[in-house]
């Protein structure tokens, strides 16, 4: 999530201890701003960025696993994001057979002629790995426009609900990480896991408790997911469960491939993957918790 760290530790992804505060909270603020200007401006700019998001953050994985050694099709990987994001926004859920077809093709034909030779079939893996992680969970953002602009047609509503449970899928992501980031740094002292060694246990369950007090609370007040207690716990609970394993899935990735951060387009806070990775995990979550309270019946 594009919070000030990552969840769940001492150094969240970045060490703590050699990170400007100052600039890390400031490029967060405006992470904030940003997306919330989007959000106000409607579905179109909300979608723009959303693309733009999931394409940076390919971009990024894409040129780390060339760093050390891979060679994926990035310009393949690159279009595939794009169609995942576009795809589901214009036709919903039917989109994912026929766009999924298409990569798994082109990628195979890729390999074949394009950039043939040894190790094709780890290249292939990794560039797959890449497009799913990525372009299939962030694409539920697409998803969520998409469909929320259909409800909004059929029931004369005057704005896209999609709208409404992306920024609750925010709220659960940014409070994760911002509350696992300091409270890991205050009292953190027990290591989580091998996979990311630096975050602490303490952090890990602080991050979950602040994401799940402020989704609760913030989303109480959001449409349509805030019409009932019980509905509005249970999103927030599940979207705090997931970020903190959106983040760990990272965090594993990146200590395989013995890199720190996957990109430094953002200062005090590595690259848009290392702060949207929780957001990833959230984002099908909170869509498929969404299915029973009725809000994409269309």
């Amino acid at each position: 999530g594009p919070g000030a760290g990552s969840g769940g530790g001492r150094d969240s992804g970045s060490s703590s201890g050699d990170r400007n505060m100052p600039v890390a909270v400031g490029v967060g603020v405006g992470l904030v701003v940003l997306g919330l200007v989007c959000f106000a401006l409607g579905t179109i700019p909300t979608m723009i960025l959303a693309t733009l998001v999931v394409g940076v953050a390919g971009f990024e994985y894409f040129s780390a696993v060339r760093e050390v050694g891979y060679n994926p099709a990035t310009l393949l990987g690159l279009l595939a994001l794009v169609g995942l994001m576009v795809g589901p926004a214009l036709f919903g859920l039917a989109a994912y057979p026929a766009v999924l077809a298409i990569i798994a093709r082109g990628a195979m034909i890729w390999f074949l002629l394009v950039s043939p030779g040894e190790g094709s079939v780890p290249n292939l893996g990794i560039t797959l790995l890449g497009i799913i992680w990525i372009g299939v969970l962030g694409s539920f953002a697409g998803l969520f426009l998409g469909l929320g602009d259909v409800v909004a047609d059929r029931n004369g509503f005057d704005s896209n609900p999609g709208i409404g449970v992306l920024i609750a899928a925010v709220i659960a992501a940014v409070s994760h990480d911002i509350g696992g980031f300091f409270i890991g740094r205050q009292i953190g002292r027990t290591p989580l896991s091998e996979a990311s060694p630096n975050k602490t246990q303490e952090g890990f369950a602080g991050g979950i408790i602040a994401s799940l007090v402020v989704t609760f609370i913030v989303v109480s007040f959001i449409s349509p997911i805030g019409d009932s207690i019980v509905e509005t716990f249970v999103f927030a609970l599940l979207c705090a469960i997931a970020a903190p394993i959106g983040d760990l899935s990272e965090s594993f990735v990146k200590r395989d491939l013995g890199i720190k951060d996957m990109g430094s387009v953002l200062p005090g806070h590595g690259g848009v993957l290392d702060r949207f990775d929780s957001m990833l995990f959230v984002l099908p979550v909170a869509y498929l918790v969404t299915i029973p309270l009725g809000i994409w019946s269309v």
